[in-house]
């Protein structure tokens, strides 16, 4: 997994052609394949703000049709792939950040909507 936030997804293609890759692209992220070692490197665009729960979304409908969710775990791998990613040398404030950028985004959404018929009746 690479985060590749920011930068040429064209300079990104051509340096991976010259390393024998084949590019399949997804609004958020590209996937490089070819058949020897490292077989398979995927280089995702998300920015700092955008790393909270909405990613498993993206996951989901942009990388299964390009056959990288085989078996249940590989969706928690890419996740965790995505997120620590943010900070390669510190999972702890990965995860903190993702929490917290998740929190930030569920109290400034216009779209949650009030719960009703949830409470007891005083």
């Amino acid at each position: 997994m690479v985060n590749g936030h920011g930068v040429s997804r064209t300079l990104l293609k051509q340096r991976f052609a010259v390393g024998g890759y084949q590019a399949q692209e997804s609004p958020h992220s590209l996937l490089f394949t070819r058949s020897e070692a490292p077989a398979t490197i995927l280089v995702h665009a998300f920015a700092p703000e955008e790393m909270n729960a909405d990613i498993k979304h993206y996951v989901m409908y942009e990388l299964k049709p390009l056959g990288l969710l085989r078996q249940s775990r590989d969706f928690g791998e890419i996740l965790a792939g995505i997120v620590g990613s943010f900070f390669p040398d510190d999972a702890r404030a990965a995860w903190h950040g993702f929490g917290a950028n998740t929190f930030r985004r569920r109290i400034d959404s216009p779209k949650i909507l009030p719960l009703t018929g949830c409470l007891p009746h005083q």
